[in-house]
């Protein structure tokens, strides 16, 4: 790299205050003169000679100095257009954060709300329809599957006055065949149900009394591929009186 002139007169400047010298003597002392022969008159040959070489020394050590001075200034300039010149270097690219998308419904549940109850159910029993063959039903519901006619809810919510579900006809037939019928009681935040599952996996029925009334919810498929028992944990694990 080349220094304009202004650079080198950095450099002298620079040495000169190292050494605690004038330029004028650095300047000199790098072109091989002598600052202290100005105006004297030559001494003798013999006794010149220790003179001279002293003098050579020194200017053999000037010389070395200035280089040493020329790189050491040489690098400070670089650096100092470095630092001050304009940053070209390329920045990192900020990190930008995407926030999770929030948590959508589950797609595979559907809910039925009635007038005194509600639960979810699997989406694969898409068609509800509202009926009343009972007079003594405060409502009734049947869930079909528009893909598959073997697989139905029954939902009946009726008044009864009894003391407990053995003394409900529905409930009384199953208990009294446990070669058929498994009874199980499965409990949710609402309180405790009571299921009879069918011992060939083709029924789970659920019953919950309360407050005078009764509520039955039936799961039947004889589709070997559906899972009554998973059917039911779905339903019994969210229903609930509204009233």
């Amino acid at each position: 790299m080349s220094l304009s002139d202004e650079e080198l007169h950095q450099v002298v400047r620079h040495l000169a205050t190292l050494r605690g010298e004038s330029t004028s003597e650095v300047v000199a002392e790098v072109m091989g003169e002598d600052p202290e022969s100005d105006g004297q008159e030559a001494a003798p040959d013999n006794a010149a000679e220790p003179k001279k070489r002293g003098w050579a020394h020194r200017v053999a050590w000037s010389s070395a100095m200035l280089v040493m001075g020329v790189m050491v200034g040489g690098a400070i300039i670089v650096m100092m257009k470095l630092v001050n010149g304009p940053a070209e270097a390329s920045l990192p690219k900020p990190r930008i954060s995407v926030n999770a998308a929030a948590p959508t419904p589950d797609q595979s549940i559907s809910q039925l709300v009635g007038q005194t109850f509600a639960f979810n159910y699997p989406r694969i029993f898409d068609q509800v329809a509202g009926m009343k063959t009972d007079s003594g039903s405060i409502e009734q519901f049947n869930i079909g599957s528009k893909s598959n006619y073997r697989r139905l809810i029954a939902v009946d919510v009726r008044r009864e006055q009894i003391a407990t579900l053995s003394d409900d006809a529905s409930y009384r037939i199953r208990q009294l065949h446990p070669e058929t019928y498994k009874e199980a009681v499965y409990k949710n935040a609402a309180g405790s149900v009571y299921v009879m599952a069918k011992n060939d996996k083709t029924e789970q029925t659920l019953f919950w009394l309360r407050d005078g009334k009764l509520l039955m919810i039936s799961v039947t498929s004889t589709d070997v591929t559906d899972d009554v028992a998973a059917f039911m944990k779905v339903i019994s694990g969210s229903v609930r009186w509204t009233s």
